[in-house]
């Protein structure tokens, strides 16, 4: 080791490097899960939260590598800086704010959380103000439903979750609640809908509970809302959302083996609410989406009911290998010594 020791930088952010990052990702997340996951709709959601999480995870685990980084003058530093020093800083990649600056972009970060947080619990009021007066499936004359649901011979070894009928003039089932999640139907879904139709409706939000799914859309919509400028987080968002019902909808067949019967019943709810005024429902995860086109969703169930052939796992295999690969380069300048 030499003598002409080189001090690391204060920490700095790689604005340009991250977006360009985050760019590349979506790319090859959009492309990978065209090509290969058409049929693996679990592995796609969570390819497109990655891809929208990743810009925040970069920065924050930089700053983490930042503050854990060997001292200059052992052997490891002493590399690190000067490789920093002569290869790294020739590119345009790292970032240097003014104290104002840096304290603005904190401060404009911090507000976008907040607002994210605020409109959430905004929507959540909302939601729930107009779902105070919703009764018990059971104590209604479609109670029956509750015992169909427990005779389920394919059914999950869990209690069923809280089912409610709300007053709501449009077609519609939802689920809502983070840490107590609930399932909500309406007057005019049950009327529309077949007892088969209802139960695979009712199998597939039963499904988001299961997985967890009001949990981690809160989160990742959090980070969506912060990196609101780059275009790729709100269309990721988009595609994580449709991959996930289908997830639901793969989940519900396996419960109620009667693929063809939600399919009908995505159909009819999808046409009947191209005609209805949706309540808003930010803090909700809703059946069919108002104004969505339900055809991928109905072909996995065509798929499912001709029972086509599983996908390949090597597919599975590359998708980790893709977000390991994501993980990696947005922190590669900071595991350089940059």
């Amino acid at each position: 080791m030499g003598t002409d020791i080189i001090p690391y930088d204060p920490y700095h952010p790689h604005l340009g490097y991250t977006l360009l990052v985050a760019i590349l990702a979506w790319l090859c997340v959009a492309l990978y899960c065209r090509l290969w996951l058409k049929q693996q709709p679990r592995l796609r959601t969570m390819l497109y939260a990655v891809a929208i999480g990743l810009p925040i995870f970069g920065e924050t685990t930089s700053y983490l590598i930042d503050q854990l980084r060997p001292a200059p003058n052992t052997p490891l530093g002493y590399v690190l800086t000067h490789f920093h020093a002569y290869v790294l800083q020739r590119i345009p990649m790292d970032t240097f704010l003014t104290p104002l600056v840096g304290m603005l972009l904190g401060a404009l970060l911090v507000g976008l959380t907040l607002f994210s947080l605020a409109r959430f619990g905004y929507g959540t009021w909302q939601l729930n103000r107009a779902l105070a007066d919703a009764a018990e499936l059971s104590a209604t004359e479609h109670s029956y439903l509750i015992d169909r649901l427990q005779g389920t011979a394919t059914a999950p070894a869990t209690p069923i979750p809280p089912i409610l009928v709300c007053e709501i003039d449009v077609p519609l089932a939802f689920t809502t609640g983070i840490l107590h999640p609930r399932i909500y139907v309406t007057p005019a879904l049950l009327d529309l809908l077949t007892p088969d139709e209802m139960m695979a409706v009712l199998c597939h939000e039963w499904a988001h509970i299961l997985r967890r799914d009001t949990f981690w859309n809160w989160l990742v919509r959090l980070l969506r809302d912060v990196v609101w400028f780059l275009p790729g987080s709100h269309l990721a968002w988009q595609s994580m959302v449709a991959s996930q019902d289908e997830a639901c909808d793969a989940m519900a067949v396996t419960m109620t083996r009667q693929p063809l019967t939600l399919a009908r019943a995505l159909v009819k709810v999808a046409s009947a609410k191209a005609h209805s005024e949706m309540p808003s429902l930010v803090a909700a995860s809703p059946f069919a989406l108002a104004g969505s086109a339900p055809s991928s969703r109905v072909e996995q169930m065509i798929r499912l009911h001709e029972r086509a052939v599983a996908p390949r796992r090597l597919h599975a295999v590359g998708a980790f290998v893709l977000v390991l690969g994501m993980l990696v380069l947005s922190v590669l300048p900071a595991l350089l010594g940059s």
